[in-house]
Protein backbone atom coordinates (compact mmCIF):
# COMPACT_ATOMS: atom_id res chain seq x y z
CA UNK A 1 0.00 0.00 0.00
CA UNK A 2 1.04 3.58 -0.43
CA UNK A 3 0.83 6.32 2.17
CA UNK A 4 -1.94 7.87 0.08
CA UNK A 5 -3.96 4.63 0.32
CA UNK A 6 -3.44 4.51 4.09
CA UNK A 7 -4.97 7.99 4.30
CA UNK A 8 -7.84 6.99 1.99
CA UNK A 9 -8.69 4.19 4.42
CA UNK A 10 -9.25 6.79 7.12
CA UNK A 11 -6.10 6.25 9.15
CA UNK A 12 -4.97 9.14 11.35
CA UNK A 13 -1.36 10.29 11.50
CA UNK A 14 0.42 10.32 14.86
CA UNK A 15 3.70 12.20 15.21
CA UNK A 16 6.20 11.39 17.90
CA UNK A 17 9.77 12.01 18.91
CA UNK A 18 12.22 9.64 20.53
CA UNK A 19 14.04 12.49 22.23
CA UNK A 20 14.15 16.26 22.52
CA UNK A 21 16.55 19.01 23.41
CA UNK A 22 16.42 22.40 25.11
CA UNK A 23 16.87 25.26 22.62
CA UNK A 24 18.38 28.70 23.34
CA UNK A 25 14.98 30.01 24.51
CA UNK A 26 14.54 27.23 27.06
CA UNK A 27 11.91 25.41 24.98
CA UNK A 28 11.97 21.64 24.54
CA UNK A 29 12.21 20.82 20.84
CA UNK A 30 11.78 17.34 19.33
CA UNK A 31 15.10 16.00 18.09
CA UNK A 32 13.84 13.47 15.57
CA UNK A 33 10.18 13.47 14.62
CA UNK A 34 8.75 10.36 13.04
CA UNK A 35 5.18 9.31 12.42
CA UNK A 36 2.87 6.36 11.92
CA UNK A 37 -0.82 5.91 11.19
CA UNK A 38 -3.56 4.27 13.24
CA UNK A 39 -7.25 3.50 12.90
CA UNK A 40 -9.48 2.59 15.84
CA UNK A 41 -12.45 0.42 14.91
CA UNK A 42 -13.67 0.45 18.52
CA UNK A 43 -12.08 0.33 21.96
CA UNK A 44 -9.72 -2.63 21.95
CA UNK A 45 -9.69 -3.10 18.14
CA UNK A 46 -7.20 -0.99 16.23
CA UNK A 47 -4.94 -1.08 13.21
CA UNK A 48 -1.49 0.49 13.10
CA UNK A 49 1.28 1.01 10.55
CA UNK A 50 4.98 0.98 11.18
CA UNK A 51 6.88 4.26 11.37
CA UNK A 52 7.66 6.28 8.27
CA UNK A 53 11.38 5.81 8.99
CA UNK A 54 10.90 2.04 8.59
CA UNK A 55 9.14 2.30 5.21
CA UNK A 56 11.02 2.08 1.94
CA UNK A 57 9.72 2.73 -1.57
CA UNK A 58 6.34 3.90 -0.15
CA UNK A 59 5.39 0.28 0.63
CA UNK A 60 3.24 0.50 3.75
CA UNK A 61 1.49 -2.29 5.59
CA UNK A 62 -1.10 -2.50 8.36
CA UNK A 63 -0.92 -4.58 11.53
CA UNK A 64 -3.69 -5.44 13.94
CA UNK A 65 -2.60 -3.57 17.06
CA UNK A 66 -1.38 -5.32 20.18
CA UNK A 67 -1.65 -8.99 19.25
CA UNK A 68 0.55 -11.77 20.61
CA UNK A 69 1.63 -12.71 17.08
CA UNK A 70 1.68 -10.12 14.30
CA UNK A 71 -1.30 -10.04 11.95
CA UNK A 72 -0.24 -8.04 8.90
CA UNK A 73 -1.90 -6.89 5.69
CA UNK A 74 -0.21 -5.49 2.59
CA UNK A 75 -3.10 -4.99 0.14
CA UNK A 76 -5.37 -1.93 0.12
CA UNK A 77 -8.46 -3.87 -1.02
CA UNK A 78 -8.10 -6.47 1.73
CA UNK A 79 -7.72 -3.85 4.46
CA UNK A 80 -10.64 -1.86 3.05
CA UNK A 81 -12.85 -4.98 3.03
CA UNK A 82 -11.77 -5.88 6.56
CA UNK A 83 -12.55 -2.37 7.87
CA UNK A 84 -15.95 -2.47 6.15
CA UNK A 85 -16.76 -5.90 7.63
CA UNK A 86 -15.73 -4.90 11.14
CA UNK A 87 -17.52 -1.55 11.17
CA UNK A 88 -20.71 -3.06 9.74
CA UNK A 89 -20.65 -5.73 12.47
CA UNK A 90 -20.28 -3.20 15.30
CA UNK A 91 -23.23 -3.27 17.66
CA UNK A 92 -23.88 0.32 18.60
CA UNK A 93 -25.03 1.06 22.14
CA UNK A 94 -28.67 2.01 22.45
CA UNK A 95 -29.03 5.75 23.22
CA UNK A 96 -31.94 6.61 25.48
Amino acid sequence: MTEREIKLLGFERSDYSDSSYLDDNGTWVPDTVDYYYHLDICKGMSFITSCKSEISDDKWYVDVFNTEHPIRFYEFAIVQALINQLTSALIKPFNK
